[in-house]
């Protein structure tokens, strides 16, 4: 079964547009993993909270399903959600050393994701929003470590 994935890395080439080269050779080791992990949970819980607002990772609202409004309106749930199975299924996966994903192994996943006439509903992607957050979060680490003033 195949796995529908936002990925990112970091790694010394994709820090170096918000750090110097220098104070990455000197700051990115062990303890740059944790801030990494940190940033992809914060990234995790940010598409969560997009996906039950109903809306794509950059905020555009989700065209309505009838089904999702008549269990809003029963108070049973809403679009997308009819059993929480893709809500759920959405995790953090480890992909190498400086890579993580988020992503979905649940197939349908994909139909919205991409789309079909009406059915487009993103619920996986990065914006510059979670960039400026993963940026923000490996700063005050590695400022909490003294590798950077």
């Amino acid at each position: 079964m195949k796995t529908l994935r936002a990925s990112f890395e970091i790694g010394p080439g994709q820090l170096n547009w918000f750090l110097g080269t220098q104070q990455i050779n000197e700051a990115l080791q062990a303890k740059s993993i944790e801030a990494l992990d940190m940033a992809a949970a914060a990234v995790l819980q940010r598409l969560r909270v997009s996906f039950q607002a109903e809306q794509g990772p950059d905020g555009t609202p989700w065209k309505p399903s009838k089904s999702g409004a008549r269990r809003k309106a029963q108070g049973l749930g809403q679009t997308m959600f009819k059993t929480g199975n893709l809500f759920h299924s959405i995790q953090l996966f480890r992909v190498g050393e400086n890579e993580r994903a988020i992503g979905t192994d649940v197939e349908y996943g994909r139909k919205h994701q991409f789309g079909k006439g009406d059915m487009f509903r993103p619920f996986l992607g990065l914006t510059d929003e979670h960039r400026s957050l993963v940026e923000s979060i490996f700063v005050k680490k590695l400022k909490t470590l003294g590798a950077i003033k």
